[in-house]
């Protein structure tokens, strides 16, 4: 007899197929890469609560081969950081789209840190048709943009020969800010960049949530985006629409990003 009624489990389990599982997708910020989820202690705090990890997504890449097995699955996605928002938009969403045709009744959730938030925005908005029960998360982003990326541009216009001795010796970080200068007119929000458009653009229903970063309210913001920029609410289309979460700290990543994560994935 109990044999019989673990045969008859067995079958109804197979019948109905794998239970829905998150696909997260994690989004790095200007000058950074897919490695400082796992530097900064992210992927390991997901992999304690049994998230498993994906792959790599690569701009025009093969999707990884790894087959999914019904757990929540993290994948990083490796994008041009100095690219203009729209390209790094464009390459983010081949592969969103790419994981969503192999497994389609998995939920895509997509978590952009700083730069990488408003990124992941620009995917879900260009996304055509639609992600269904799709969700954003965006930690420390500057969706209203941020002064710190005028100032960049200031620094890196320089009158002659002022301009050749930074080259000399600006070093590394100089040389990146004078390659991002699209990127950097766009973070700036100057009238008819394309966080601009963005921002004034129809946007999917989704469930949308605000990582705030600074002191305990989140009001002020951290050292490179003030805290009303971070807010999703502060979006036109998006005002009342995001949840928002205060992670006390600097603008960069940590461990404790990775709990704020698991809670707000635990309550979907």
């Amino acid at each position: 007899m109990k044999l019989r009624y673990l045969v008859f489990a067995l079958l109804v389990s197979s019948a109905a197929g794998p239970a829905a599982a998150d696909l997260l997708i994690l989004v790095h910020g200007y000058q950074s890469d897919a490695g400082t989820w796992v530097r900064s202690g992210v992927v390991d705090t997901l992999g304690q609560s049994g998230w498993t990890p994906g792959g790599l997504l690569i701009p025009s890449g093969p999707l990884p081969t790894a087959s999914f097995m019904g757990n929540n699955t993290v994948w990083l996605a490796q994008l041009p950081s100095e690219a203009p928002l729209s390209v790094q938009a464009g390459a983010l969403l081949v592969s969103v789209q790419g994981l969503h045709r192999k497994w389609p009744d998995q939920p895509i959730v997509l978590v952009g840190h700083s730069a990488g938030g408003v990124v992941a925005r620009m995917a879900l908005v260009l996304a055509r048709p639609a992600l269904p029960n799709a969700t954003l998360i965006t930690i420390a982003s500057p969706h209203l943009g941020t002064v710190r990326a005028a100032q960049a541009l200031e620094a890196t216009r320089l009158p002659f020969p002022v301009s050749w001795m930074a080259d000399a010796l600006g070093g590394p970080h100089y040389q990146s800010l004078k390659r991002s200068w699209p990127l950097l007119t766009e973070l700036a929000m100057l009238p008819g960049s394309s966080l601009d458009w963005l921002n004034h653009q129809p946007h999917p229903q989704a469930r949308y949530v605000s990582i705030l970063r600074g002191s305990s309210t989140g009001i002020a913001g951290d050292a490179l985006v003030p805290g009303y920029s971070q807010d999703l609410n502060q979006v036109p289309p998006l005002r009342g629409r995001a949840r928002v979460l205060v992670v006390p700290g600097s603008h960069d990543l940590g461990p404790a990003d990775g709990s704020a994560l698991l809670g707000i994935l635990a309550s979907s």
